[in-house]
C-alpha cells in the first residue's frame, strides 16, 4: 500500500475509533437513537395563492453499525426509518427512509482503495429543487448502488466510479418521472505539492425513462450526457481549503417517436433540439477562524435533471456557517440564491429566482438527549403564472441516544 493509501486507512480507522457505540459484539459496533421532529409551515403546498398552514410530526429510529472485517477493511451500515404525519395535508402521510441510509464497504488492496456502496431513501421533500411549485411533496424511492476505485500512487491519484441509480415515483400521477441511470466517473490528479492536487475529470451517463406517461402528460425523453473539465484542490493554509472545477457538458436527447409526433397537435415536437450543451463550474472555499466560526462558500453552475422536469440549468450561490459564540449552544446559518431555467419540452419552460435563509440552534439537554430548533425561509419568483411562493418553516428536533 502506498504511504497516502496507508494514511487514508489510518484516518478511517481513527474516525471509527471515535464513534460511540451502544453495543459491541466482537468486531461489530452498534449505535442506536430515536428522534422526534415537529415541523410547522405556513405554506405546505408551495402556492402563490390559497396558502395552507400545516404541522408535520416525524418520529424516527436510527441505527449505525461498523464491522471491522480486517485491520484495514470495514463494513458500515447506516439506517434511518420513520413516519411523517400531516395534520392537514393527510394525503402526504407516509413512511420515511432517511437520505443518509447506506451500506458501505471499504477494501484496501495494495495501492487501491475500493469502496462498494448502496444508498437508498424514501422521501417526499422537494426543497432541493427550486423548479417545484404547487405541491406538498413528491413521493419517490431512490437507490444508488456502485463502486468507487481509488488508485493512489503518492504523486498521482486515479479514480474510477460506476453507479446504477433507480428513481421510482410511487404515485400514479408522477409515473413519467420514474427512470434508471448508468453513471460513470473517471479522474486523474497530480500532486504538485502535498497540499495541491490538480487534474482532469470525466463523467457521463445514460438515463432511461422506461415507463410511458399514463396521465395525458408528455413522457420525458431518454438522454445521454458527457462532461469533461479540469479541477484543482488546495489546502491554502491550516484553516482554508479551496476546490475549483469547470468544464463542458453535452446532453444528447432521444427524439420523440413518430407515433406521437404524427398525432394532431404534436408536430412541434419534431423541432425539439436533440442536443443541449453548456459549461459548468464549481467553486468551494472552506475557512475556519479559530474555534469561533467556520464556513463554506460555494458558487457554481450545473446542467442537471430536475425532480419533476426536463433538464434544469441552475446557477447557485450558498454560504453555510457554524458559529461557536454561545456557551453550550451551537448556531448554524445558511444563505442561498438560485437562478434556474428549465427546458420547454415535455414540461412548461420556466425561468426563476429563489432566495433562501436558514438558522438552526443546537444544544445538549441531558447526557443522552439533544435538541435543535431551526427556521427556514424560501422566496421564489417565477415567470410562470401561479408558480411564485413564499414559505416559512419552523422545525424542532429532539434526539435520544441509547
Amino acid at each position: 500500500m502506498s504511504l497516502a493509501g496507508q494514511d487514508m486507512a489510518e484516518r478511517r480507522k481513527y474516525a471509527l475509533s471515535q464513534q460511540h457505540f451502544n453495543v459491541l459484539l466482537g468486531p461489530v459496533g452498534l449505535r442506536f437513537n430515536t428522534s422526534l421532529g415537529l415541523e410547522a409551515t405556513d405554506n405546505v403546498y408551495l402556492r402563490d395563492n390559497d396558502r395552507q398552514a400545516d404541522l408535520i410530526i416525524r418520529p424516527q429510529f436510527n441505527m449505525f453499525s461498523a464491522w471491522r472485517v480486517t485491520e484495514k477493511n470495514t463494513l458500515t451500515l447506516g439506517l434511518g426509518v420513520g413516519y411523517a404525519k400531516y395534520l392537514n395535508a393527510t394525503e402526504y402521510d407516509s413512511l420515511l427512509i432517511s437520505p443518509d441510509t447506506d451500506l458501505s464497504f471499504d477494501l484496501y488492496v495494495g495501492d487501491f482503495v475500493i469502496n462498494f456502496h448502496d444508498r437508498f431513501d424514501y422521501s417526499q421533500d422537494v426543497s432541493s429543487d427550486p423548479t417545484v411549485s404547487d405541491t406538498g411533496g413528491l413521493s419517490r424511492f431512490e437507490n444508488t448502488a456502485g463502486v468507487l476505485v481509488t488508485w493512489d500512487l503518492n504523486k498521482a491519484v486515479l479514480t474510477f466510479g460506476y453507479d446504477h441509480r433507480n428513481f421510482i415515483a410511487t404515485e400514479p400521477q408522477d409515473d413519467r418521472l420514474t427512470h434508471s441511470a448508468e453513471l460513470f466517473t473517471v479522474s486523474a490528479g497530480l500532486k504538485l505539492r502535498p497540499t495541491i492536487l490538480t487534474g482532469l475529470e470525466l463523467g457521463g451517463g445514460l438515463i432511461d425513462y422506461g415507463i410511458p406517461s399514463s396521465n395525458n402528460q408528455l413522457p420525458l425523453q431518454d438522454n445521454q450526457h458527457i462532461a469533461i473539465g479540469p479541477f484543482l484542490s488546495s489546502q491554502l493554509s491550516e484553516y482554508t481549503t479551496l476546490r475549483l472545477s469547470g468544464g463542458y457538458v453535452i446532453y444528447d436527447v432521444d427524439p420523440y417517436p413518430a407515433s406521437l409526433t404524427s398525432q394532431p397537435g404534436f408536430g412541434y415536437l419534431t423541432n425539439v433540439p436533440s442536443q443541449i450543451d453548456a459549461f459548468y463550474a464549481y467553486v468551494s472555499l472552506r475557512q475556519r477562524a479559530g474555534n469561533l466560526v467556520s464556513h463554506t462558500f460555494s458558487f457554481g453552475r450545473s446542467l442537471q435533471i430536475g425532480l419533476a422536469s426536463d433538464l434544469v440549468d441552475v446557477w447557485r450561490v450558498q454560504d453555510t456557517a457554524n458559529w461557536n459564540l454561545l456557551r453550550k449552544t451551537s448556531v448554524a446559518t445558511t444563505v442561498s440564491y438560485e437562478h434556474a431555467r428549465t427546458s420547454a419540452v415535455s414540461s412548461t419552460g420556466e425561468t426563476l429566482d429563489r432566495y433562501g435563509f436558514g438558522i438552526t440552534l443546537g444544544r445538549r439537554l441531558t447526557e443522552k438527549m439533544s435538541g435543535t430548533l431551526g427556521y427556514q425561509f424560501y422566496l421564489k419568483n417565477s415567470d410562470l403564472a401561479n408558480s411564485d411562493y413564499l414559505q416559512n418553516r419552523l422545525v424542532l428536533n429532539l434526539v435520544y441516544t441509547f
